[in-house]
């Protein structure tokens, strides 16, 4: 069985609205009864965005998820992917140093590969996964789960608020 990290978080779909205190507590109380090696959350615009990372790959020590671009995107990945070496290859064809690309976590390169292709990165992933973005200035947020959902991701909608999670727990 492959351990892996966990994501969380929630949005409000309604601009310059901020997100209940109470959200992040039930992900936060939640997550610290599991397994972790650390968890980290960040706010942006509308949103909360948390995750929940175990070192099960010599690169996941270096994991800084989730992480932020500028005041608009958040982004979070549950990840570890079959072929990682394909998405250096593609990401050194935009300027990327191989040497460093090999030292960063999945997640983040998984975060590079969504600010080169936006959505279309998914293509570019295998492996098991989940992975969330929030874009403020599109009022978008989009959820992916791998190609067999072997990393589940669940998510709710009460009125303006998302809440998503790859647990079910936090949800209920």
């Amino acid at each position: 069985r492959i351990h892996m990290s966990a994501i969380w978080g929630v949005v409000s779909l309604e601009e310059n609205r901020t997100v209940p205190v109470h959200a992040r507590e039930v992900f936060e109380t939640e997550y610290g009864k599991c397994k972790l090696d650390e968890c980290r959350g960040i706010e942006g615009r509308d949103a909360y965005f948390g995750c929940g990372i175990q070192h099960i790959t010599p690169q996941s020590v270096k994991e800084v998820l989730p992480e932020k671009d500028g005041d608009k995107l958040l982004f979070t990945a549950d990840c570890v992917l079959d072929n990682r070496m394909d998405v250096i290859e593609l990401l050194c064809g935009h300027g990327y140093e191989k040497k460093a690309l090999e030292e960063m976590a999945d997640g983040s390169l998984m975060f590079l590969a969504y600010r080169i292709w936006g959505k279309q990165c998914v293509t570019h992933f295998r492996g098991l996964f989940s992975m969330a973005v929030w874009d403020a200035g599109k009022r978008s947020l989009t959820l992916w789960s791998d190609h067999v959902s072997g990393r589940c991701l669940y998510y709710v909608q009460q009125g303006n608020l998302v809440a998503f999670s790859t647990l079910m727990e936090p949800l209920v």
